[in-house]
């Protein structure tokens, strides 16, 4: 019986255990099933929002690259215009083109990439955006190359910069785009991830109910997901990190919740100090016109979709520092559709805002002496004519032309002379009403608009200019100098025809002024015009009774090597002085512009070639054989067809050393006349003679006509000398053009060396010559010593 009911018990007992055995079998399948399901699902979301992720990081850095030369190809543009070296110019044309291969092809590569109908749409708009800027930029690249620098300048301020704008508002929104994507990616993976947890969760209680080992397996399945997670996250705030713009995101309050780098450089706060403070303490800006303040946290509640602000904002940085800034905007939405923040987007243009109001003003102001220059003061002469016919005004225009000013210049040097102008213009500022235009229209040359003036009344402003100039006393290296000024009227309202004439009117009211004795001021009478045509007249009677009489002087000016180690280079430049009735030196000034405008200057070359070629003749035998005489040529001998034969035939006439003879010919000249000067320089390089290209840089395709032209000394033209002790780009300049000079074997002059500093400058930078009062005033020929 015992055995029975043990037998019956063993039976029920492995029954009961069969039975759990089986139970946690069961369980123990559903549970491996239900984990394996649930880490199947997890797996599947962290792969996907990893490949989300991934593809949306690569289309952000394919469209920031695009962002990226876009904003060179305009950078590149905005030096091509303001660089005044024509070689450096064409450098930054040439950038600027290549960049559009770069942007075609990351185009392609982007266009080939798997996007959805709203990435289109962004794309498309970017493309439009994109087409417009960069028709636009294409024009003012080809207004660059021939050389229209005024029309390109006009063109980059009114359309290329605002189309430039509207291309990057047009990448930061697709910027936008994919900040968003990627986080509703993130949004979803955590959602599908929320569900997983509650299935690990189920599992985790039935596991301590079947075994702990199990739990501990999912518990660890779990953790290792989460650092998964969390590694994406961190992935997906990097590459917000890694954008170019400042980000930073607000809640509904307006409470900063997130800022990248880059805002933390602008604004200066940093991350951990900016979270949760308010968006206004954060992101200081102000109106850059008014500089008023303006509340951003205003422009966000505002916000009903992505806003680009046109307006030009100056951020101001925590410790004072201001930014020019363009910024954009945009609601942040949860599913549901309502506004649970803000992002603000927003990048430094400090450097493209600085560069186009430099572009302004240079477009309308002399460099030397900050006043308006002639365009400026054409434009309000406009703007003043149109004023006086439609509201019946009347306005004075004053031209003033300072006496004996050029003595300055020929005494101490043009140094002294910008000096002297820039007191002048400063003294004049101080005697004009505040709404008159005042401008530097060349040379010793000044306008003044009187704006709503009568004639009495711009007189009366007139005589104080006179007396005041009259009692000017200019002082250099203990020298003083007397200048005076001779003004001429011209009142104008709505009878007057157009600008041109009265700027005519001008200049010729203040000729009369000068032929009537100088620092006195003459209204324009119509009879002016006849005076200053005998003006004229008696100008070419006395430079042909001059060349009649044999009334010119011959001068040389001395031009020494800046390496003093070198071998004594004995080189001289020939310069000519008429001489007046009344015996006294008249200097080229004088003479050489009325001798030009009537076509004189073949006979006066002719003059000067014989003269010159008599006196080498009569010291032939102490002439020592490396010595150089340079002379002079204008553009109108170059371009005289039988010039070049009256020197060929002079040089049979004489027998000197070959290299003796040398000729100078300006930029200008020969740019106006190359087909003549490359046959005149081949000639007479064959038969022995030396050539010099004067004021090389003055023009704007120098570099392109040097390697045309077979010369043997480049002379740098002396307004980049004067001034490479304390302006940079004047250093740069001579430095660029002297090693064009030396890469084409051609040695290199300076003109206008005034000083020992600028001499020491030029000497270290390596140009081979220098000539200026600083080194030889020039002296009479018939004073030559050959034996210095």
């Amino acid at each position: 019986m015992t055995d029975l009911i043990n037998k019956i018990t063993k039976s029920i007992y492995w029954d009961l255990k069969s039975i759990v055995a089986i139970g946690f079998t069961l369980l123990l399948v559903v549970m491996l099933i239900l984990a394996a399901v649930g880490l199947t699902s997890m797996a599947n979301n962290n792969s996907r929002l990893e490949q989300t992720i991934n593809e949306q990081n690569f289309k952000l850095s394919v469209v920031t690259s695009m962002r990226n030369i876009a904003r060179e190809r305009s950078l590149n543009l905005f030096m091509a215009i303001s660089y005044d070296d024509p070689f450096q110019r064409d450098q930054a044309l040439s950038k600027f083109r290549e960049l559009a291969s770069d942007f075609i092809a990351l185009r392609e590569q982007f266009e080939a990439l798997n996007l959805d109908e709203e990435e289109k749409a962004r794309f498309a708009e970017m493309q439009r955006s994109v087409r417009t800027a960069s028709a636009s930029q294409n024009q003012v690249a080809t207004l660059i190359g021939n050389d229209n620098i005024a029309e390109a300048q006009k063109t980059m301020l009114n359309e290329t910069i605002q189309e430039q704008h509207f291309v990057i508002q047009a990448y930061n929104k697709f910027v936008d785009l994919q900040t968003n994507k990627a986080k509703s990616a993130i949004d979803v993976a955590n959602q599908a991830n929320h569900f997983t947890y509650l299935i690990m969760f189920l599992l985790v209680i039935a596991a301590l109910i079947t075994g702990a080992f199990i739990a501990l397996f999912v518990i660890r399945r779990i953790a290792s997901i989460e650092n998964a997670l969390f590694t994406e996250k961190e992935f997906a705030e990097v590459t917000l990190h890694s954008i170019a713009d400042g980000v930073i995101t607000t809640d509904k309050n307006g409470e900063v919740t997130y800022i990248n780098p880059v805002a933390e450089r602008l604004t200066g706060w940093k991350a951990t100090n900016a979270t949760n403070q308010h968006i206004s303490a954060v992101y200081n800006i102000i109106d850059a016109t008014t500089r008023l303040p303006i509340d951003p946290s205003l422009l966000l509640d505002q916000l009903e979709g992505p806003t680009a602000n046109l307006e030009e904002r100056t951020l101001i940085r925590q410790d004072g520092q201001e930014f020019a800034i363009e910024d954009s905007s945009a609601p942040i939405r949860n599913k549901e559709g309502e506004t649970i923040g803000a992002v603000l987007v927003f990048n430094d243009v400090s450097e493209a805002r600085n560069l186009t109001q430099q572009l302004s003003w240079q477009a309308s102001h002399d460099p030397l002496t900050g006043l308006a220059n002639r365009l400026e003061f054409e434009r309000v002469l406009s703007i003043l004519l149109d004023q006086a016919k439609n509201n019946n005004r009347r306005h004075v225009l004053l031209f003033l032309d300072l006496d004996k000013f050029k003595l300055i210049n020929d005494t101490c040097g043009h140094i002294a002379g910008d000096e002297c102008l820039r007191q002048l213009s400063r003294m004049l500022e101080s005697r004009i009403r505040e709404n008159d235009t005042l401008a530097r229209l060349g040379g010793d040359e000044f306008g003044i608009l009187l704006a709503s003036c009568q004639l009495d009344h711009a007189l009366t402003i007139a005589e104080n200019i006179r007396q005041l100039i009259a009692s000017f006393k200019f002082i250099w290296e203990g020298k003083i100098f007397d200048v005076g000024v001779s003004i001429g009227a011209v009142p104008f309202g709505s009878e007057s025809e157009n600008s041109v004439d009265i700027m005519t009117s001008a200049d010729t009211a203040c000729y009369k002024a000068k032929s009537e004795g100088r620092n006195q001021i003459q209204v324009f009478q119509p009879e002016h015009l006849a005076d200053n045509t005998n003006g004229e007249k008696l100008s070419i009677k006395k430079i042909t009774q001059a060349l009649n009489a044999n009334r010119f002087q011959l001068y040389y000016q001395k031009i020494i090597a800046t390496d003093r180690k070198l071998q004594p280079h004995s080189h001289y430049e020939i310069l000519l002085r008429m001489i007046n009735e009344d015996g006294q030196i008249v200097a080229p000034g004088a003479f050489i512009p009325a001798a030009e405008r009537y076509h004189l200057m073949p006979n006066i070359d002719r003059w000067v070639v014989q003269a010159m070629f008599e006196w080498l003749a009569d010291h032939a035998a102490e002439i020592s054989e490396h010595s150089i005489f340079s002379i002079n040529l204008s553009g109108q001998s170059l371009g005289d067809k039988r010039f070049l034969g009256f020197v060929i035939d002079q040089l049979k006439q004489i027998s000197i050393p070959r290299g003796t003879i040398g000729f100078e010919i300006t930029e200008t000249s020969a740019i106006a006349n190359l087909s003549n000067a490359v046959r005149f320089i081949s000639t007479l390089k064959g038969l022995g003679c030396k050539f010099s290209l004067d004021d090389f840089g003055s023009g704007m395709s120098s570099y392109s006509y040097l390697k045309n032209l077979d010369v043997d000394f480049l002379k740098i033209d002396g307004a980049f000398i004067k001034n490479i002790t304390h302006d940079m780009v004047d250093l740069a300049m001579v430095d660029s053009i002297n090693r064009i000079g030396h890469v084409m074997g051609i040695k290199t002059v300076a003109e206008f060396v005034e000083n020992n500093a600028i001499f020491d400058e030029l000497e270290s930078i390596g140009v081979d010559f220098a000539q200026g009062y600083g080194i030889h005033i020039p002296e009479p020929l018939a004073n030559f010593n050959l034996t210095h």
